[in-house]
Order: C-alpha cells, then structure tokens, then sequence
C-alpha cells in the first residue's frame, strides 16, 4: 500500500515495527508490536499486503498490539497511525516468515527417570522442550527431520505435583508453547521385604516416596485396614511404626502404602507379602485354678513353639510342642499358690514373637493333708499339720464343722517352716465330722482357697502312743497318758506285771512286780481308761533287759600266764578277748563267779588289754575291760669266757649265757665299783658278749646283771681276770697293703720290748724293738710280695715282776711291689698324639701305664727303667696319667702326673713332598690361630725358626743354612693364652736341599 493523494497531508512520524522486524522467522500467532512514536492514544490501520485484509483499533500510549494466525509462508503487512485531528503518518512496512507453533500434546510416566513427552514441530527447525525444577532450569532438545510429530525420553526425575513444561524453536521468535501436566505421587515398601518372618515388637515400616506425600501402610486385602499412623514426609524415604496397639494375626499378611499427594487422588504401591509371628493369645482356662493345669491359646503360627511365663519375669513356666495350627496348649505345673499373671511368647526359626497380652490367674493352694489330732486333758484337743508358706503372702487354716454347735479353733497361719498348730478347743468324747481348707491371701482384699478336706475326728479315749522302760533288773515301766486316766500293764496271758497307776499331767510312772533278770522281748500290753472310755488298743512294748557287764579282777602280773576273774551272772555265757590276737575264749562259770587261763603265753613287758562280756538269753552284756602287763622271771646271768683267773689282753670279749632277749647286759667292776664297758641290749635268749678296751695292767673282779623292762636281775657269780696288755699294730693296716722295703709300727707299754713274728717262720721277724715313752714303737722289714699275716708279743716288768703278754690279734695285710717313678713325661708337660713314658721301678716288675684312651705295659729292665709309648686319642686337654707296677697279681699304689694332651696338628705343605729346594728354605702350611715353632726333625731342641705367626696360613724362612740332601723338619704350635694346650708335632715329607745358582729362582 501507497500514500494516496487524496489523504490529507502525512504530518505524524511513521509508526515502528518492534515485532515482528523484518527477515524475522516467527512461529504462527504471530504477536505484533508497534511503536507509534508518542505516547499518545491514536487510532491506527494494520493492512496485510498479502491477503489485503485490514485491521483497526487504538494505541495505547503509543503502543500497539495485537497477535494473528497467519498462512504458513510469507508475511508482509503495513501499518500507519491517525490522531483525533485526521492526521496520517506514512505508512511502515514489515517482512517476515511464519513456521508451524510447536505444540505439546501429551505425556507419559513410568517410575523413576523413563518420562515421555510427544507433540507437533515445524520438522526442519531446531525445537528444545524447558523445565523449570526446584529453580534448575532443565533443556531436552528435539531431534530435527520428518515427521512432523515428536517423542522425547526425559532422563531425569520430574517430582510428583503440576508443572509447566514450555516447547520452542531455537531460531525463531515467539515460539514459546507452555504445556502444564501433572506427575503423579508414588511410594514403596523397602523394609520388610517379601516373605520375611516379622513381629510386633520388631515390626517397623520403611520405604521410598515421592517427598510431599502423606504415607499410610495398610493391608492390601482392607484399605481401611490401617496398619500405622498417616504422616506426611518431606524426603523420599519414609519410616512407620506399627500403629499402637494394633494386633496382626500369626500368618501370611500383604500390605502396601497409601500414599496421598497434594491435588491427587491416593494411590497404593506394589503389595509385600509378609510372614506374622504375631502374639499368642491365652483364650482358656478361668482365673481359678489348681497348682498344675493346662493354658490353652490360639494366634500361634504352624512350626513355631509357645512359651509361657510369669508376667515381668524370666521365669519360664512351660513351653509347647511344634505347632500344628494356630491354636496352642501348654501344660503348667509346680506353679505357686497366688494371684499370677501369665504371658505367652512364641518362637519360630530363632525369632521370638515378644510377649502378648497377660492373663491373671488365682492359684489355688494345695488340698491339706489329713491333720494331725492331739488329744489333750480334759477332753480338749487340737490340730496341727503342714501347709503352703510364702513369706509375701499370708496364707491361713480354716476350720468348719457339721455339728455346728462345736467350738471351732480360729484361723491359723502357717509358718515359714510350713507348720501350723491351732488353738485347743474342748469337745465332748465323740465323732465328728470336720471340713479345713487353706486360702491364701490374693493381694486384693480376698482369699483365694484350696480343695476341701473332709474327715471325721474320732474324739474317744486315745491309745497309750508312747511308753519305755529302764533296763535293770527290777525294770521302771514309764511314759504318757490321758491326764486323769488309769494306766494298766499285763503280759498277753492278762497277767499283771506292774501296778495300775493313774497319769497325772500326761506322765505315769511304775515298777515291776518282781526282778526279772536279764530278759529278751518280753511283751507287755499297756491300755488306759476313764470312766466308761477305755482305749481302743494295747500299746505293746517289748522288754529288753540285756545282762550288766561282768565283773573283772585285777589281772596279776607275775609270770606270763596270769589266770583271770570275775562275776557274773549264775546262767551266763562269759567271752573274753585279748588285745594281742583275735581269738575268743569262753570262761569257766561256777554259780556267780567266772576264771579263765590262756594256754598261749603274753608277751612280758608289754600293755595288753582284757575285755570280757556275758550272754544272757541271747543277749550280749557291755564290755568290761582292763589292761595289764605281766613280766618274766628274771635269770642270774653266767660268765663262761675267758675262764675264771684267765690272763688276758687289755681288749678282752667277755663271753656269757642265760641272757634275755630284750634285756639290757652290764659288766660291773667288783673291785673298784663301777660298770666296765657299754651295755649291751640282748637281741636273743642266751648267748651273749661284751667287749671290754683298754683295760688297766691288774687283777679284775666282775660280775654281769641284766635288766628288763625297769627290773634287774641278781649278779652273775664273780669272776676273776689278769690284765697283761699286748702290743697293737698301727701299720701296715689290717687287710690292707705295704711295699716290700716298709715300716711295721706299734703301740705298746712304754719300756717294754716288742717281738714279731711271721706266719710259717721258726724264727721272729723282728725283736727287742723298744716300745718309747709315746708308747710307739716301729722297725723295717723287707717282706716278698705276697700276702702276710704277723703277730706280736711284748715283753716288760711290772712290780718288779717279768710279764710276757700273750700273742695280740693276728694282723693280715698284702706285700705288694713299690710304686713305679715317673721320669717322663714331667709334670704338666705338654704331650701330643704319641707320647713316650718312662721311669724306674724293681726289676721283674711289671708296670702298666694309662693315659686317656690307651694303656700300656712293660717289664722293669735289670737296670731299673722301664718305658712304654702311647697314643691317648684326641680329647685334647688336662689329662692324668696314671703308672702301677705288678707282681704276680700283686699291684702297687698307682703314680700318677698330670699332662696337658695337645692333639691338633697343623700342616706343612711347603717344601712339597720330594721338591728340590735351595737355603734359605721358605716353609709353609695351615693351622689354628696362634704361634708355631720350627725345630730339627732328630732334635727338637735344636730351633729352625722360633714365633711362628699362625692365623690360620704360616710361612717362614729358615734363620740358617740347611744342611745339603735329604731333609725333613717338625712344627708344631705352642701352648698360649688363647690356645693354653697347643698342637702335637707334624713332620713333614722328604724334601731335597741343593746348592742354587744366582739365577735359579726359589721354590
């Protein structure tokens, strides 16, 4: 369009495209704004080029606007404004291109990130979808191309509630299409889990849902079957107790959550099956019951047991077989009398149920057993027994009678040993028929009561129920009664064997007609009477009067064959026993005294013990006992050797007869008073020897007395004796050895002249060898080896009387070779692994020689040397050596020296072994660490090289010239702080010294 001329004339600027501008693609609905230039309402034309259709309105404040649908394609449309005076702006022309609005159309949600939107694009234009999430703002583009129609996945999660979702082009203006939808709420159960075995007290709801929701677990066969409290939450988890004192049956239970959403309807998650261990629940029987019953109860789960128990304890009262159903028995017993409150428990798998609901029961206490009637004076009695005790519960005996004139004792509690007495009630002689029970308090201000027992009290005369006797001859008959009653006793033929006698507070008292003796079982038939109420039956006591001990006499105690005695009863039997054996002997019995002799003599000196008894009627008396000791007749002792006036020795053995055993044996000095010698205890009858020592040089008087057990014995008859002493030997001792050249040495009186003499000789060894004043005395006397017995007189005077003693003991010794002198090896020398011994010793000898291991022997030369040569193994060290000479098979005291054995040897390898070598000679080997020492092979004394170093190589050179030829040389290491034995001696192989040239090299 085109100004036309005849318009008015164009005063007003042109209006302003501000959308669309020109070139713009936008998408149909197209909104047009227009800028007049003022701000200024005028009327306006919008004119579209293309189909030639136009448009008018008004501006506001300048602005225009207004929105068309348009063909798809082109655009071009003009637009000019009018003020209210007709003036005309120019035209302003606009040219743009129009798409298809992209349109949402629908949607779809899964769980989680799987959301679907679907609707209509321009299929060659780029198009995104927008989310606005929780002030995040989320973009999915649209893929390009053909068709038209779109699907987009949107992998993120949308939360439950309405949102706007807004489709658009990327390129074109204004192609904004908000699309509002709504997610739906969702829930699940996360915990339990599908088939898990669940209770009450561990059952708690947990799962995911959409944060907003409201949350309610329900059963999934009853929505209003609510199994918690609705809670909304604001997270998409939740968790849910079971509602508060809700019951679940034991079984299968399926529940889901309903879960309800701001502008949504409920909705229900996927179903769990579950497993109930629910609580069992006691359905029988009543409150009151006895001490053992059987609880029964249903909501048990199959395969599961049901335990009972006291309420607020662990005290386990029974437990149930396997169930097989949902109902339920247990079997109770033992249970205490009382208020109780029982619950129930079931376990299935190792999981407990948790207590269900208690039950109290009244516990009936235990029927009473028949009680106890004690009939009293005066036609009272009483009642007592055993009961039920419980020391938090009062329990009390309640007595009733059919005779309801009777006076009935009050209630009594039983006490804490379980015991109860009542009160003595007086009732008329007679029977009676009489109810007790026994209640227990319920803690509730009433009595919870036992079974009845019902019995009859026969209230007639009692029976005599206790009666003794003593037991003596004239026996006193005694024991309880009916207070003012008459006690009778007859024998079974009805005959009296006591006076009646009446009781008097309960006691009666009386003897025997006559003295019965020992008696056995006698029966005696004891009844009592008042007036017209005699006693139903007899008591029968049987008398047993055993016979008293029997007398027993002092037993005598002369000789060993005592005879003994006593009384007893004229018709008894009297036994006797001895404390030495374990026999039994009868006495002889005359009227009222017994005696008996043992033929099997007792034991002097000892305590022996006597017990006797008697039987009468077949009844055994108590013992009577006695010890006593009886003593043997003392014996006079006899000296029988030496005979009487004998000359004897200073040591003499006084020999004698008619001794006893046990008895202590002294020799007493006549003479001078006193005892001689030591007393000898006697370890056999008859024979017996003292030995008397170094008895003075005179005439002796004696006499011998023994003593037993504190009793002494006469003297022996006396006996005379002449002391005249004899020479000892103190060497050679008695079997033992002297060389052939030895010294015979003595005691003796001093003064006096010893002579000895040789068994087989004719002639004395030895004479007038004076004794000195040390009372010793000694010669030399060269003896064969041999073995060699000696004796010896002494010759002296005394009073100036010449006195020979007798020839003293026979002294036995061995004559043996002298020990043999070591030469060499010298003390503590160091010897190796062969080693030369030599020494002197007697001609014709043989001397043996050991050292370590090895042993050795050689025959003594005529010049008196001898030498063996030993090899003594390898244990390196101190060492005895040990020397002994021999002469037909008699040998000498051992010689012995210590040496120190060195048996390590070191080696030498230079010279080797037939090598031509020149002075001076180099040495070389191996050994240990320490100092070695080179020496001539023939001279050890002559040094080659002396501190050699060893560690553990050595070599040296020879400090001198060798001689020319053959040669050998000897090494060995010496003994040093650290090495205290050193090595044995090596010598080495041939080598052969020459003269060497001045060019000839040193080998």
């Amino acid at each position: 369009m085109t100004d036309k001329a005849d318009e008015p004339s164009i005063l007003l600027d042109s209006p302003r495209f501000d959308s669309p501008t020109n070139n713009m693609l936008v998408a149909n609905g197209v909104p047009f704004s227009i800028y007049q230039g003022l701000p200024f309402s005028y009327r306006y034309q919008l004119h579209n080029e293309y189909s030639g259709q136009q448009y008018s309105g008004r501006s506001d404040r300048g602005f225009i606007s207004r929105t068309f649908t348009l063909p798809i394609g082109g655009g071009h449309f003009g637009c000019r404004t009018i003020d209210d005076h007709d003036n005309y702006s120019k035209w302003s022309f606009v040219w743009f291109s129009v798409v298809e609005r992209p349109v949402l159309m629908g949607h779809s949600f899964e769980p989680g990130d799987n959301n679907y939107f679907f609707g209509t694009r321009s299929h060659d234009q780029a198009a995104i979808l927008e989310f606005e999430l929780a002030g995040q703002k989320q973009i999915v583009p649209i893929s390009l191309g053909a068709p038209d129609h779109f699907l987009v996945k949107v992998n993120f999660e949308i939360p439950a509630g309405t949102h706007d979702a807004v489709v658009r082009y990327t390129n074109v203006k204004y192609s904004n299409t908000t699309y509002r939808f709504t997610v739906p709420a969702r829930s699940a159960i996360t915990s339990p889990i599908e088939d898990e075995l669940v209770t009450h007290s561990q059952l708690v709801f947990k799962g995911t849902c959409s944060p907003g929701a409201t949350i309610t677990v329900v059963e999934a066969r009853d929505h209003y079957a609510t199994l918690s409290e609705a809670q909304l939450f604001n997270s998409p988890t939740w968790e849910l107790a079971l509602k508060t004192g809700k019951f679940l049956p034991s079984g299968n239970l399926a529940i889901q959550t309903q879960h309800l959403f701001p502008g949504q309807s409920h909705g229900y998650s996927e179903e769990v099956k579950l497993n109930v261990l629910g609580f069992p629940v006691i359905s029988s029987p009543g409150p009151l019951q006895e001490t053992q019953f059987n609880l029964q109860g249903n909501n048990g789960m199959i395969g599961a047991q049901v335990e009972v128990f006291q309420d607020l304890s662990e005290d386990l009262l029974g437990s149930s077989s396997l169930l097989t159903s949902d109902k339920w028995e247990v079997a109770l017993k033992d249970l205490k009398p009382g208020p109780l409150s029982l619950v129930a428990e079931q376990s299935f798998k190792g999981v407990r149920s948790g207590r269900g609901a208690p039950r109290d029961f009244r516990i009936r206490p235990p029927k009473l057993e028949k009680p106890e009637v004690t009939f009293l004076p005066h036609t009272s009695l009483k009642f007592s027994g055993t009961g039920h005790f419980d020391q938090n519960l009062s329990t009390e005996i309640q007595f009733s009678a059919r005779d309801g004139s009777l006076p009935l004792p009050p209630n009594i509690r039983v006490d804490g040993l379980g015991h109860w007495e009542t009160a003595p009630v007086v009732w008329p002689l007679g029977s009676y028929d009489v109810t007790v029970i026994q209640k227990i308090a319920d803690n509730a201000s009433d009595w919870i009561e036992s079974q009845p027992l019902e019995f009859i009290v026969h209230h007639d005369m009692p029976d005599i129920t206790e009666a003794s006797y003593t037991e003596e001859y004239l026996p006193v008959f005694s024991g309880e009664g009916y207070t003012g009653a008459t006690v009778s006793l007859r024998d079974p033929d009805a005959h009296e064997v006591a006076r009646s006698v009446g009781v008097v507070n309960g006691q009666w008292s009386t003897p025997a007609l006559v003295e019965w003796g020992p008696t056995n079982k006698r029966e005696v038939r004891i009844t009592q009477h008042l007036g017209d109420h005699p006693s139903q039956r007899p008591f029968i006591l049987y008398v047993t009067i055993p016979p008293l001990a029997p007398g027993l006499d002092d037993p005598a105690e002369e000789g060993v064959e005592p005879i003994f005695s006593g009384a007893c009863w004229s018709e008894a039997l009297v036994k006797l026993r001895f404390s030495d054996d374990d026999m039994e002997y009868e006495a002889d019995v005359e009227d009222e005294r017994w005696t008996f002799q043992r033929a099997k003599t007792f034991e002097p000196g000892v305590l022996h013990r006597v017990s006797v008894t008697q039987i009468v009627v077949d009844l055994p008396s108590a013992l009577t006992s006695k010890t006593f000791t009886v003593h043997r007749v003392m014996l006079q002792p006899l000296i029988v050797a030496p005979a009487s006036g004998t000359e004897v020795g200073d040591d003499v053995t006084i020999e004698g007869d008619n001794g006893m055993q046990g008895a202590m044996m002294q020799l007493h000095d006549s003479q001078m008073g006193g005892t001689l010698g030591a007393p000898i205890e006697l370890l056999e009858e008859g024979k017996w020897s003292i030995e008397l020592r170094d008895l003075e040089l005179r005439h002796y008087f004696l006499h011998a007395q023994q003593t037993l057990n504190g009793r002494e014995s006469t003297n022996s008859a006396e006996h005379e004796l002449r002391v005249v002493p004899q020479p000892r030997f103190t060497t050679p001792i008695p079997g033992g050895k002297a060389p052939r050249t030895s010294k015979i040495a003595g005691t003796g009186i001093p003064g006096a002249w010893v002579e000895v003499w040789l068994q087989g000789a004719t002639e004395p060894l030895l004479t007038a060898i004076e004794v000195n004043a040390s009372d010793n005395w000694e010669a030399e006397v060269s003896l064969p080896v041999g073995n060699t017995t000696i004796w010896a007189f002494q010759t002296f005077v005394h009073n100036g009387v010449p006195q020979r003693s007798q020839p003293n003991e026979r002294l036995r010794y061995k004559v043996v070779p002298a020990a043999p002198f070591i030469e060499t090896p010298t003390a503590d020398d160091h010897v190796g692994r062969r080693v030369v011994v030599s020494g002197f010793a007697t001609p014709g000898d043989t001397v043996t020689v050991t050292l370590g291991s090895d042993q050795a022997s050689a025959e003594v030369r005529e010049n008196r040397t001898w030498s063996v040569t030993l090899e003594p193994g390898q244990d390196e060290g101190n060492h005895e050596l040990e020397v002994v000479a021999a002469y037909e098979g008699f040998a000498s005291d051992s010689a012995k020296r210590t040496v120190q054995l060195a048996t390590y040897m070191p080696t030498v390898e230079i010279p080797a072994p037939g090598r031509w070598v020149s002075n001076p000679v180099l040495f070389a080997g191996k050994g240990r660490q320490g100092v070695g020492v080179l020496v001539d092979p023939f001279n050890p004394d002559k040094t080659w090289v002396a501190s050699i170093q060893v560690d553990p190589d050595w070599q040296c050179l020879s400090d001198q010239a060798l001689p020319l030829g053959g040669n050998w040389c000897r090494f060995k290491l010496q003994p040093s702080d650290s090495d205290p034995v050193g090595s044995d001696w090596v010598v080495s192989e041939r080598f052969e010294i020459e003269s060497a040239p001045a060019d000839k090299p040193r080998l």
